[in-house]
């Protein structure tokens, strides 16, 4: 019974609604079905309509597009990361330059200073996209789970990013040449299997943790490590980390 319940917990609602139009359907032309379900002559007359009005609507919200909290249209996004050429990896947009000691900083007017600057323990690997910064702090084994970990700054404004888990193309490539797809995320102080969107504000980093399930402790370094995401007014996009190192 709870394997039960758990497969309708993950089971999408037109899915549910098509399953029981369905079923009411089946009822309108039987008298008994497995010996527990009776239906009497007047309970015929409404298994029709409302078998068809389940199955109708259900069969309505799959055709229409999946939105996320925010707004932003849930996509399905492209399964397959070993068509990607080498140079697909995205480069980080800024740059760091020295200071001189002997003179003081000076502002211009016309830019914006970052509120909140790279950690000063340096990441592992550092992409962006539309100003979105992803820092890689690390990717550790947890007792047969992979969790990677990473740092997202928006440079420039306040806007709604989605990080996505299960059902996308977020996984992870060992050296070995497995795939394992992400299974859940966290971001912030939220937690979910599929998604987790937040508001970032402007120059303030926010944790962010991807966990990839059954993989074995021996691994110690990874190809590829995708991370599935879609921004406020931007549509989806994938951020690639090459060749990262995972401890135990």
């Amino acid at each position: 019974m709870k394997d039960i319940i758990n497969a309708l917990k993950d089971t999408p609602i037109p899915t549910l609604l098509v399953l029981a139009g369905l079923f009411f359907l089946i009822l309108s032309f039987v008298s008994k079905l497995g010996g527990v379900i009776e239906v009497q002559p007047n309970q015929k007359r409404l298994t029709i309509p409302l078998g068809l009005i389940l199955l109708i609507l259900g069969l309505v919200l799959n055709s229409t597009p999946t939105r996320s909290p925010s707004g932003i249209p849930v996509t399905q996004l492209p399964q397959s990361s070993s068509s990607l050429p080498p140079n697909a990896v995205v480069s980080p947009s800024s740059s760091t330059s020295t200071p001189n000691p002997s003179s003081s900083p000076t502002i211009s007017p016309s830019i914006s200073p970052r509120l909140n600057p790279p950690p000063t323990n340096s990441p592992l690997v550092t992409q962006s996209n539309e100003d979105v910064l992803f820092h890689l702090q690390e990717c550790r084994s947890d007792n047969e789970a992979l969790k990677c970990e990473f740092l997202v700054t928006d440079q420039t404004q306040n806007r709604d990013l989605c990080i996505y888990g299960k059902y996308t193309n977020s996984s992870a490539i060992t050296n070995q040449g497995k795939q394992y797809v992400a299974k859940s995320v966290t971001f912030g102080n939220k937690k979910n299997k599929a998604y987790v969107c937040q508001k970032l504000a402007r120059g303030i980093g926010l944790t962010a943790l991807i966990t990839f399930e059954d993989v074995p402790t021996q691994i110690n370094h990874l190809d590829l490590v995708e991370v599935a995401a879609s921004l406020q007014d931007q549509g989806s996009f994938t951020i690639h980390f090459r060749d990262i190192p995972a401890s135990n």
